[in-house]
């Protein structure tokens, strides 16, 4: 099973009273998220991102690895006043919140093999960081986490001298 990270949070979304699919939002880039947001001006609770940069940036191409686990990222952000810090700091801790329940979400799924391959989520490479100001007003926490890319082999006795 293959996963797909834009469908699987857009579902993710759905699921979430504090979001639902009118506040989920791809984007690959920053200038693009800004520009969504921007855009969006109108929203006045929690929006669901699903980051995802292209694969030039994330692969490092002096990485000699054979296998590179997958990296990938998601935003919970908030709209806040700018220069009103209590809102701000209420807005980073109601978007870990939420991330939090998502993070418990992708672990289940991962274990039962529910849109994430089984056991693919790796407990040690989540990490949560605040982010803001996006688009002036915006603020939130970021998720990124690390899918182990399976590896499928087939032994066969007939290859060994034994």
């Amino acid at each position: 099973m293959a996963y797909d990270h834009f469908t699987y949070f857009e579902k993710i979304a759905k699921a979430i009273p504090e979001i639902g699919a009118k506040k989920f939002l791809k984007a690959s880039t920053p200038r693009e998220l800004e520009g969504l947001l921007n855009s969006n001006s109108g929203l006045s609770k929690f929006i669901l991102v699903a980051c995802c940069e292209d694969e030039s940036k994330l692969l490092d191409a002096e990485n000699e690895a054979v296998f590179q686990d997958n990296k990938f990222e998601f935003m919970i952000l908030h709209p806040t006043t700018q220069d009103n810090h209590k809102t701000i700091f209420t807005a980073f801790e109601s978007c870990k919140n939420i991330c939090n329940r998502i993070v418990s979400r992708l672990f289940y799924d991962s274990k039962n093999g529910r849109d994430i391959p089984i056991q693919a989520l790796l407990p040690n490479q989540i990490q949560f960081d605040n982010v803001g100001p996006i688009a002036s007003t915006w603020y939130g926490v970021i998720v990124a986490f690390t899918l182990r890319e399976p590896y499928y082999y087939k032994y066969n006795p007939k290859d060994w001298n034994e």
